[in-house]
């Protein structure tokens, strides 16, 4: 169970209960895009990429989900959400949007305050070698945009 509530940049996304590590937390539903459509309708800024050309148009609450550098959850699938170690009730979860876009060219500056932060968030092909490793081991980069 989760909550939205107000979070430092917006709109959060909180743990209504503690979430052990691997635990799911939330599965992103919506309305399946091509990237050609989300881009037409001006809706990318509220879509997941689960697939090469293929956007979610996510509903709430995953669409509050805010960014982490250094995050308390991943993406086990191109939709399925789980804790990445032990969350406690009332912490915001967040997630590394770097983990599930594919486009080199977008980019996003980073205001997630955590010690780890890069300073800009980018697609996981322009990461360093570094954070892609970490990233992969955490076990959090859909199969999709391992390849």
């Amino acid at each position: 169970m989760v909550r939205l509530s107000s979070a430092a940049h917006g709109q959060g996304v909180f743990a209504e209960r503690p979430y052990a590590a691997g635990e799911v937390i939330l599965v992103f539903t919506g309305k399946e895009l091509s990237t050609a459509e989300a881009d037409r309708r001006d809706v990318r800024r509220h879509c997941l990429d689960v697939g090469s050309g293929l956007q979610l148009y996510v509903e709430a609450p995953a669409r509050f989900l805010n960014h982490s550098c250094d995050p308390n959850a991943g993406l086990r699938d191109a939709v399925t959400l789980a804790a990445i170690r032990a969350i406690p009730a009332g912490e915001e979860i967040r997630f590394d949007y770097s983990t599930c876009v594919p486009d080199a060219s977008w980019a996003l500056d980073c205001r997630c305050e955590s010690p780890l932060c890069r300073g800009r968030v980018v697609a996981f092909p322009r990461l360093d070698a570094k954070t892609r490793r970490r990233l992969l081991d955490l076990k959090i980069v859909p199969a999709w945009l391992r390849v």
